[in-house]
């Protein structure tokens, strides 16, 4: 049976707001749609109202300050490989656009979609998180903002209202000696990932690292930060970090993980994986650090 929904376009992100607001559950925002549509399609979700955000350039947009840098909930990850300063910036993000999906995929797949989907697995989710990142939100009656690390509540759940609309995502510059990886495990380049990791360490002029943030996706409800083994890091002079202490770093971050089984991998799998990737993304980030 041929499913049909009423197509809604706004010209500003308040109109697209009051819209979602006047609609609620009834309707859904559609970015890029490279998630949306593959749900609608095989009738995962209803759709009564589609609202098309794609006239809203203004949240296309990368700029890149003197403090932060603000990506636009619709920015593709295409422009996140093409943008000039970010590769310099935030190269990590570089990274994670490198390895997301195909070209095609990456050409229309937004930021902003991405998190919005609220699943664990998502890419851009481990990277932002540990670079702090806060997201800007809107509401007919104004905004908000919090941080990426509390945007996510659980599977494809988040904080937004129905009347809300994610806007932009602000990653403050990083401090001085900081360092931020990325790992991701897959069946094959462009599926969904079993697993990821990201890692941000900063060291101290004395070379001990003065701050650690672990973050891991599709191994919990939300994408998840490892304060225990984060904690396992902090003090640690550099020339000190030694196989046995990243085995024991991989192994704390895995233990607070909760992995489903599912048809992609188990969930014993993927506790092991979480452990090996949070152990490689570690030690690249020590190696960039002591060079």
């Amino acid at each position: 049976m041929t499913r049909s929904f009423q197509y809604l376009r706004p010209d500003f992100p308040r109109e697209a707001c009051e819209m979602k607001a006047k609609h609620g559950g009834k309707a859904v925002f559609w970015a890029g749609g490279t998630d949306l549509m593959l749900q609608w399609r095989r009738g995962a979700v209803d759709i009564d109202y589609c609202i098309d955000l794609s006239g809203l350039d203004e949240l296309r947009q990368i700029r890149s300050g003197e403090d932060a840098t603000v990506i636009g909930a619709l920015a593709t990850i295409a422009s996140l490989q093409a943008h000039e300063s970010l590769g310099s910036d935030f190269p990590v993000l570089l990274d994670m656009a490198e390895r997301f999906a195909t070209p095609q995929i990456r050409n229309v797949a937004t930021v902003g979609g991405n998190l919005c989907h609220g699943v664990p697995s998502a890419d851009c989710a481990p990277p932002l998180i540990s670079l702090d990142a806060e997201v800007r939100i809107l509401s007919p009656e104004g905004e908000r903002t919090l941080s990426l690390e509390s945007f996510f509540v659980g599977p494809k759940q988040t904080a937004l209202a129905d009347d809300e609309m994610l806007a932009e995502i602000s990653v403050r510059r990083l401090p001085p000696r900081s360092v931020c990886t990325f790992e991701r495990m897959a069946r094959s380049y462009v599926d969904i990932a079993l697993a990821s990791a990201a890692c941000r360490l900063t060291i101290d002029e004395e070379s001990r690292i003065s701050e650690a943030r672990i973050v891991m996706g599709a191994v919990a409800p939300v994408p998840l930060r490892s304060t225990g083994a984060e904690e396992l890091l902090v003090g640690i002079p550099l020339v000190d970090i030694t196989e046995g202490l990243l085995a024991e770093v991989g192994a704390r971050a895995a233990s607070d993980t909760r992995p489903i089984s599912d048809v992609r991998t188990t969930a014993a799998y993927r506790k092991h994986l979480s452990g090996v990737l949070v152990k490689r993304a570690v030690a690249e980030a020590v190696r960039r650090l002591g060079e």
